[in-house]
């Protein structure tokens, strides 16, 4: 048995109080309101030829159509890749060994002086930018991020996380990237110890809290939310503490352990010496490759958007994603891209005889996070499904869209950083330097 009042007839009731017709709305709204309405259900159990362990593939089959679309976009995404590529190896390594034989050959003091390009910048290179210390966290955290999608796909395309268990993908995210806290703890305290800066500390508490601090504290606001509306689908007491004992029973450790055991690491071994006093940065270099790392986020974007829309179907609508191998294809494809821009735009940047570098090389990928966010918000307001949307359900969407866009931005900016780190510590290594 259940007592059933309608919520059209309460409002009802509310809006046509004292009109004509109100005493017959009240008399039916008393009649639900008393009323006891008992519901009851038949099954009829049919026997059928499908197997138990395959009762799910009529559901996880994806149609020629959607196989088709996500084809092109694989085509469109190589197409870039190519693209990036031949930009690499038609002008970029071609102009840095021209580089090398022009600066290797200098044998004369007069022309020494006169040189130009990114070899004057040997002294300043590996020069610490500013904020360095949140630098450091962001590619610990991106560094995390990256193995926690790396093996959440590889579990995917053997199985573990089919959609017939329901939860597992939730749930098999969560403890990996708990195990995995090792990782940016190692990773951020191995990049600040290499460059002896002064707040180890902070480095690896942030690193411990930064991401784990911004998901559940997103969490539990808006399961708040949820509980002051008297959602059922709010977590209860026991789940939240299990989140809270996950975070600091095992997350934070494990990255202390992982800074512990960076510092006993040998640090990076850096090729060309710093200077005392800073290089100043030409007046020429400055304004436009800012404005050139923001756009150039446009480029993985466009490499991913198709298989974010069907993503975002599977998250907010009843579609279901299930075309992992075709996922993890195209996170490959991505991550190519992130690495050949970064390293045209940290090569554009030397070349510019600037040697602030170091951020637009995450930034010039991750910026891709912006777009991705942007993409969030025509999503939300151009799907037919999710019009109307009550103020709380908006604030689910964007609370939790806004921790993907994060997670999409550290990803690729630590992508585009190791690379470019790798690419600038390889060829100040070739060169010869007085």
């Amino acid at each position: 048995m259940a007592r059933f009042v309608p919520a059209s007839l309460s409002s009802w009731k509310s809006s046509l109080r004292g009109g004509p017709v109100f005493q017959t709305i009240d008399k039916v709204f008393n009649v639900f309101c008393v009323q006891k309405i008992i519901f009851s259900y038949d099954v009829n159990f049919r026997q059928s030829d499908i197997q138990w362990a395959t009762r799910f593939d009529q559901f996880l089959n994806a149609d020629t159509q959607v196989r088709s679309v996500l084809w092109i976009s694989i085509i469109n995404a190589c197409g870039i890749t190519l693209a990036l590529a031949s930009i690499i190896a038609t002008v970029l390594l071609r102009t840095v060994y021209l580089d090398f034989a022009r600066y290797n050959n200098i044998d004369d003091a007069e022309d020494s002086v006169l040189e130009t390009g990114w070899k004057l910048l040997h002294g300043d290179v590996f020069r610490p930018p500013q904020l360095f210390q949140v630098l450091c966290i962001f590619v610990g955290t991106g560094a995390q991020l990256f193995a926690v999608a790396s093996v959440v796909l590889l579990f995917s395309l053997l199985g573990f996380f089919s959609p017939a268990h329901r939860g597992s993908l939730l749930l098999g995210m969560i403890l990996i990237m708990a195990a995995s806290s090792i990782i940016s703890g190692y990773v951020s305290s191995r990049l600040y110890y290499s460059f002896d800066g002064p707040q180890k500390r902070f480095v690896t508490v942030g690193s411990a809290l930064f991401f784990p601090g911004l998901t559940i504290g997103t969490f539990f606001g808006l399961n708040l939310l949820l509980a002051l509306a008297g959602s059922s689908a709010a977590a209860n007491f026991w789940t939240l503490l299990i989140l809270m004992l996950i975070a600091f029973g095992v997350s934070f450790p494990l990255t202390i352990v992982g800074s512990h055991i960076a510092l006993r690491t040998t640090p990076f071994n850096l090729p060309v010496r710093t200077n005392a006093v800073v290089r100043p940065v030409p007046e020429s270099a400055r304004g436009w490759k800012s404005r050139l790392t923001v756009l150039a986020g446009i480029i993985p974007f466009c490499t991913v958007f198709i298989e974010l829309y069907f993503v975002m179907n599977s998250i907010w609508q009843d579609s279901v994603f299930v075309m992992f191998g075709i996922l993890a294809l195209v996170f490959l494809i991505l991550v190519v891209v992130c690495v050949e821009l970064s390293v045209v735009i940290t090569y554009l940047t030397l070349s510019g005889e600037e040697h602030r570098w170091w951020w637009r090389s995450f930034l010039a990928p991750s910026s891709s996070g912006l777009y991705v966010f942007l993409f969030s918000i025509f999503y939300v307001f151009s799907q037919p499904a999710l019009q109307g949307m009550h103020f709380i359900s908006m604030m689910l969407y964007f609370g939790y869209m806004t921790i993907i866009c994060i997670a999409f931005f550290l990803v690729t900016g630590v992508i585009g950083f190791t690379s470019s780190f790798y690419f600038v510590h390889k060829i100040y290594s070739k060169v010869r330097i007085d």
